[in-house]
């Protein structure tokens, strides 16, 4: 619409708001970006200040990012053949969100969100196609990698990011490059095209003790089962607004899943020998961190009714 579309002007200050002729459009269109500034003539200029409507709405499609409780403040769009990775800054939660919008069929997905505390206030936010993602603020200019493919856990995390490849034998997540495509051995996919990371689901298995909480991640818009039952938020279990989920350790199996796709199983084994003693340091502070719940209940316990007490004793 703003690369192509028509313009809508005035030819007096009361009249009617009619289509401008493609004739009269400057060569350098407005919000068009320019190596030299002071070479667009003052008629481009003039023409920018006066035609700030266009002729067509801006088509309401499905929004790209729905978060609530946050102010976003910065937007820096990374334009690559088929797809626009935008990165999002939250002032108010200091993260930034990674966003795949691909231009075939209008679809966007949330691929990362990255939490960054140690950032002050972000006056300014750019990026180098491609490369790197800058943000500034009083003192100090941050430079974070664009991919950050590390980061993902999961085949079909990595391979929907457009700067990731997921490789198969190893299992893990790597910078994309245009030799994956072609390669045995690799998935690089885009939003349809997700079916290669079947059967490349990632297994991991832990070994948790009595007190432990575990936190098992997994992408957003996901759904959990224990044990083939459907996992429900409880004062055992909880969900995060990122998709992982916060449990007290049962041992049995944990399968996240994306409509009905398993993307991480998870395996949990819980020593479960409480009256044993404790014959290694995991064991100990699993002890020490049970013991210092219950002495907490206890001592809580104890304030409220010297509270009571307090407040309820007579002295004659």
């Amino acid at each position: 619409l703003f690369d192509h579309g028509y313009f809508l002007e005035q030819t007096s200050p009361d009249g009617s708001w009619i289509t401008t002729s493609p004739k009269n459009v400057p060569e350098h269109r407005p919000g068009a970006c320019t190596a030299n500034s002071a070479s667009v003539p003052d008629s481009t200029l003039h023409f920018s200040r006066s035609h700030l409507l266009m002729a067509d709405a801006v088509s309401a499609d499905q929004p790209l990012l729905v978060l609530r409780d946050e102010l976003l403040t910065h937007i820096a769009i990374d334009s690559m053949d088929d797809v626009n990775v935008i990165f999002v800054y939250s002032h108010s939660s200091q993260r930034l969100h990674k966003i795949a919008h691909w231009f075939e069929d209008k679809h966007s997905t949330l691929l990362a969100t990255y939490n960054l505390k140690n950032t002050g206030t972000v006056f300014a936010m750019t990026l180098l196609p491609g490369e790197f993602v800058y943000l500034s603020d009083e003192n100090n200019v941050a430079q974070y990698f664009l991919a950050q493919c590390s980061l993902h856990v999961m085949c079909k995390q990595c391979a929907v990011d457009p700067y990731c490849s997921w490789n198969i034998a190893r299992g893990l997540c790597y910078k994309r490059e245009r030799a994956h495509f072609s390669a045995s051995g690799w998935v690089s996919s885009n939003s349809k095209d997700t079916n290669k990371c079947l059967g490349h689901v990632k297994r991991m298995t832990t070994n948790a003790y009595v007190g432990d909480t575990l936190h098992l991640t997994c992408m957003t818009q996901s759904t959990w089962v224990f044990n083939t039952e459907p996992v429900l938020p409880s004062e055992k279990r909880q969900l995060t607004t990122e998709g992982g989920l916060v449990s007290g350790t049962d041992s049995g199996t944990y399968e996240c899943s994306i409509d009905e796709e398993a993307v991480m199983i998870y395996e949990i084994t819980v020593d479960d020998a409480e009256c044993a003693q404790p014959t290694s340091v995991a064991q100990f502070k699993s002890k020490y961190r049970e013991w210092c719940q219950k002495f907490a209940k206890y001592k809580h316990s104890a304030e409220k009714w010297q509270l009571w007490y307090d407040r309820n004793v007579r002295i004659f």
